[in-house]
């Protein structure tokens, strides 16, 4: 029976021309695949099918994590709901893993998406005859690699059986930081790069999926609390006396002035020209120009403030109360999760269903505007300190009892495992497919299990 083709075309770029529309998927596994030479993409549309094409893959073979993103994209004025399916495939042409995805496909727009490599997936047609050239050629992908688009970095990863034996009975795998000052917050990029920072000045640096972490001169012996960057080559770090560092090439630290004197407990922004800084006594400052000069914002709250994440519509600050502006901070105002009169820990980054925010009596509450709140169970009694959401690998909770907590129903069920690590204070938590805790005593795990 002959199928009503659709016309698909994959690269490893990112963009769309004019009228096209596209799905930029970022495709994890759940597990470590190695050997990987090419994907085999296949998609359906409003009733019509695409042949299965072939996506070489530069440095292959290469590994899964850290995701790889590539970019389907699709003839002009198709819309609606897309269905994707992708296989990994060796050198030998055998399907590796397989998995699907769903998006929403907009004329003229690109859809982000996530996409997880799972066992025993059957070819994409179902025979041995890809046919892979009835769909619209690839392009040189050397000669069209985008690094300063955040794609991950697609060299194979060091060899995994060289990796000392320190997965716990947990399954959370104790890393070497090489340091056993306090740890507080943990992030990174799909590049690979992973930052966590800490107590006298310590700036830790690994992109072998924390094989080997490797100290940065931070320049300063202050305590380090928040690290967060709009890409690899622009990293902000704060933390006590007013400290804020950048990085423009995520190994050298540069100071930046500003007004702050006291501790500054985070760092977020929507992009490079849009960061915000809180800290102690109500603190909120902002910069439009790259950190170049900072502005102090009017929070009307002389409390602690711990935390910061927000969307390109609302942005939430945490601490001893919860505070929200939609105009850039022009104005913040306060809002009232009542009943949930407690300290807010941590805010996550926005996911499918809003923002969590955990609390000092093991409450976790969200909400997608500000203005109504829901609780959920987490289970424990314990103060809860960091928070993040990376959507389809679920939302991550940790907490001063040496525990991490996940949901993977966005909020409505929580498991809670013990870390194994011998530490009971965690605190700073991120990641994609794979997940990065960090806490006392230098302690940075590496899971799921």
């Amino acid at each position: 029976m002959l199928r009503n083709l659709l016309f698909v075309v994959l690269v490893l770029t990112a963009g769309c021309s004019s009228g096209e529309g596209a799905v930029y998927l970022t495709i994890g596994s759940d597990r470590a695949i190695g050997g990987i030479d090419h994907f085999r993409v296949a998609a359906m549309n409003a009733n019509m099918e695409s042949m299965p094409g072939d996506v070489p893959l530069s440095g292959a073979p290469v590994a899964i994590p850290p995701p790889i993103g590539i970019q389907v994209r699709f003839p002009k004025g198709r819309s609606g709901s897309v269905s994707i399916h992708v296989d990994a495939i060796d050198h030998g042409g055998r399907v590796l893993a397989g998995g699907d995805t769903t998006a929403n496909l907009s004329p003229g727009s690109e859809t982000n998406a996530q996409l997880i490599l799972r066992n025993g997936s059957p070819p994409v047609d179902g025979g041995t005859n890809p046919t892979p050239d009835l769909a619209l050629p690839a392009p040189d992908l050397a000669a069209n690699a985008t690094p300063d688009l955040a794609l991950p970095d697609l060299a194979p990863p060091a060899d995994l059986t060289s990796v000392p034996d320190l997965v716990n009975p947990s399954g959370w795998t104790l890393q070497n930081s090489g340091t056993t000052n306090t740890l507080y917050s943990v992030y990174g990029f799909y590049t690979g790069d992973v930052y966590a920072v800490g107590d006298q000045g310590t700036i830790l640096y690994t992109n072998d999926q924390g094989m080997t972490w490797t100290a940065q001169n931070s320049g300063t012996t202050s305590s380090l609390y928040g690290v967060w960057g709009s890409g690899p080559g622009d990293i902000y770090v704060v933390g006590a006396s007013g400290t804020i560092l950048h990085s423009a090439d995520g190994s050298t630290w540069s100071p930046q002035s500003n007004p702050a004197t006291q501790r500054l407990s985070a760092v977020w922004g929507s992009g490079g020209n849009d960061v915000y800084v809180v800290g102690v006594n109500g603190v909120i400052l902002h910069s439009a120009n790259g950190g170049a000069t900072w502005t102090p914002q009017m929070s009307n709250s002389t409390g602690r403030l711990f935390s910061i994440s927000g969307n390109s519509s609302l942005v939430l600050a945490v601490g001893d109360a919860v505070l929200h502006t939609s105009n850039g901070g022009l104005t913040w105002t306060s809002s009232d999760p009542a009943p949930f009169a407690v300290v807010f820990q941590a805010v996550s980054n926005p996911g499918p269903a809003g923002f969590f925010v955990v609390t000092s009596h093991g409450t976790i509450i969200k909400t997608v505007d500000a203005m109504s709140w829901a609780g959920s169970s987490s289970g424990v009694t314990h103060t809860l300190n960091g928070v993040w959401n990376s959507g389809a690998y679920g939302v991550w909770v940790t907490d001063d009892n040496g525990e991490i907590l996940r949901s993977i129903d966005q909020g409505v069920h929580w498991t809670t495992t013990p870390c194994g690590c011998g530490q009971k204070l965690l605190y700073g938590v991120w990641g994609t497919t794979d997940i990065y805790v960090v806490g006392g005593g230098g302690v940075i795990l590496h899971g799921p299990p």
